[in-house]
């Protein structure tokens, strides 16, 4: 394995991670564009209740099986043409939805766009090849700050857009992605640091059960999953939760998860670097997590819209704090050749709690309806749990974790 020498400074990676930020941004911009028009488009051929969740979940779960595979091979090709091909395949999507004329037809674009919309781990990966310790907590950062301003932007828009065609929306983010694509190609250069590995075979099981051996690294994955379990839960059950509390309608919903989309992409550009250089990143994931535990039990005792609007700026803080923080503690513990494989598992299984953690909200809310927001809370504080005692082994020297 060839190890490259460290850059002393982030500095010199500027123009590639903006051009990492403004790709991932289009991307997640071009998905959110789509997203309050798709049921509508749906309903035309006749689609269910049913059909509509299904339709909702294909693209996260072919997510799940897509992203680890375009993380491994860009470990193998390189970082720019797996992030052509994956925005190509979100252009086929697109194109495929825009001129449909059944269920199927949608159905089969969203799994083309699920299996090749891998591309923030990749982006991730490109991310890891170019910075290093603190600094790649912070650039982690910048990717989720484009994917939340992106998610938030994109269903603005494509409500407005729809409003005049249906089919604009989907035309709008073909045309992204083939802005994208340019990006790439004209402005993003392989990253000169990234480390080759002497065996590039993809199907090999010294590639993916490296990830599975490493103890710690297997515990930050599990843990990241299920803390974005516990968050797509409130996804799914705060339309419901305030429609029945304080009988909010759209409107008010928008602004509230247009405001947090807001926040947390704040966080994580700009007050996540400088909690980064004050604290220890354990501890960091340890007080992020207590907060985001607590954000989630006000909310289930929240009756007043302000109490509510308060725990949705707290949850937006702490979740965008602890997310990235743990995103950047899976990169350092992956093997340095293998960050996309790493960084590609740890998308899929997010994916895949996406998948989940609606329908589990979903369950929970028909049980009582406070209790998604307080099954959440108590899935956090577990979360912390792992995190003192690994904090805790680590100052008395019964863990050999290190970041």
């Amino acid at each position: 394995m060839m190890l490259a020498e460290k850059p002393k400074r982030l500095i010199k990676n500027h123009r590639e991670l903006s051009v990492i930020f403004f790709i991932v941004f289009l991307s997640l911009f071009g998905f959110g564009l789509v997203v309050p028009v798709l049921p509508f488009l749906a309903l035309k051929y006749n689609a269910t209740s049913f059909t509509l969740g299904a339709l909702m979940a294909t693209y996260s779960l072919f997510q799940f099986i897509g992203s680890p595979i375009l993380g491994r091979l860009s470990d193998i090709y390189g970082r720019r043409p797996i992030l052509a091909i994956s925005l190509f395949g979100s252009f086929i999507g697109y194109i495929l939805i825009a001129f449909s004329h059944s269920l199927s037809t949608i159905f089969l674009s969203r799994i083309i766009d699920g299996i090749t919309g891998g591309n923030i781990s990749v982006a991730q990966a490109y991310i890891a090849d170019i910075t290093y310790g603190k600094n790649r907590t912070k650039a982690m950062g910048l990717v989720g700050a484009a994917f939340a301003l992106g998610f938030v932007l994109g269903p603005a828009i494509g409500g407005l857009l729809g409003h005049f065609s249906i089919i604009y929306p989907f035309l709008a983010g073909a045309f992204l992605s083939i802005i994208a694509i340019f990006i790439v190609y004209k402005y993003l250069p392989e990253p000169k640091k990234r480390v080759t590995s002497q065996n590039n075979a993809f199907f090999t099981k010294e590639a993916w059960l490296s990830v599975l051996k490493n103890r710690w690294l297997l515990v930050i994955l599990l843990t990241n999953s299920i803390v974005t379990l516990a968050f797509s839960e409130l996804e799914a059950t705060v339309p419901l939760f305030a429609k029945d509390t304080v009988n909010w309608g759209a409107i008010h919903l928008g602004i509230f998860f247009a405001a947090m989309g807001i926040i947390l992409a704040l966080t994580q550009a700009f007050l996540l670097r400088r909690l980064v250089d004050k604290y220890d990143e354990l501890m960091l994931a340890v007080v992020s997590g207590i907060v985001l535990s607590l954000s989630f039990i006000l909310l289930s005792f929240s009756k007043h819209h302000s109490v509510i609007y308060l725990a949705g700026l707290l949850l937006a803080v702490s979740f965008g704090t602890f997310t990235t923080v743990l995103q950047g503690l899976i990169s350092k513990l992956g093997d340095q050749d293998k960050q996309g494989t790493v960084l590609g598992v740890s998308q899929g299984l997010s994916s895949l709690a996406r998948v989940i953690g609606p329908i589990l909200g979903g369950y929970l809310y028909g049980i009582y309806y406070t209790l998604p927001f307080l099954t959440s809370g108590m899935i956090i504080l577990g979360v912390v749990t792992v995190f003192l005692t690994i904090n805790w082994a680590r100052h008395n020297g019964w863990t050999n974790f290190k970041l």
